[in-house]
């Protein structure tokens, strides 16, 4: 399933509505007591209106979870993820009582109320172009492929410990000859690398992991 943007309104109400009826799910998954950081990573969403080439998504929304991985790789036994199925689960439950608004500056507060999780983030790709194209030399004797290529990330994320929402955009262009470092995969790769860096994500679990603690 391909989470993609939609137009709505907020309505808030309707979202504390389906916090109070989930507190029956959150007693029974706390019986056992919270020993880990909890961290939700939801699947990529779409920009309105942009398409990938087939099998591109699921390409990307798997970096992105690597992504995470690498950036959290010093602190992985105080990491708990939350299963994904159980994330998508209570996500369209949440956007169903929200008359389908997915917007998550809406949807990843209560998520993580719902889900007791520390950390909740999700990216969304907002723009990804390539384009190859031959060029000559001022002789015309040679000829090189060159690529133009764009993408940008926008990384949304809620800290249950700082009860805020953070975001951060990033976005990589490259217009030279032919190479790995030019696909827009590649850039999008790296735009998702650097949104993590500049949220802090491995100082957010260290603050979680002590949260707990006490």
């Amino acid at each position: 399933m391909i989470f993609r943007r939609k137009r709505s309104k907020r309505n808030l109400l309707f979202v504390l509505a389906l916090c109070l009826s989930c507190l029956f799910s959150m007693a029974a998954a706390s019986a056992a007591g919270k020993q880990d950081v909890r961290i939700a990573v939801l699947p990529l969403r779409l920009a309105e209106n942009l398409e990938l080439a087939p099998g591109a998504y699921e390409e990307l929304d798997a970096a992105f979870r690597r992504s995470v991985d690498e950036a959290v790789k010093k602190q992985r036994s105080l990491i708990a993820y939350v299963p994904q199925d159980e994330s998508r689960e209570v996500y369209e439950a949440i956007v169903n009582r929200v008359e389908g608004n997915d917007d998550p500056m809406v949807v990843l507060e209560p998520l993580a109320y719902v889900l007791e999780a520390d950390i909740v983030l999700q990216p969304e790709l907002i723009i990804y172009q390539q384009k190859d194209y031959l060029t000559l030399n001022q002789s015309r004797t040679e000829s090189k492929m060159y690529t133009a290529s764009v993408a940008g990330i926008r990384l949304i994320g809620y800290d249950a410990a700082e009860q805020k929402l953070f975001t951060k955009t990033e976005t990589r262009l490259y217009d030279y000859e032919q190479a790995n470092v030019g696909q827009a995969s590649y850039l999008a790769r790296k735009c998702m690398d650097q949104a993590l860096k500049d949220t802090k994500i491995k100082e957010r679990v260290a603050e979680a992991a002590q949260h707990i603690q006490h």
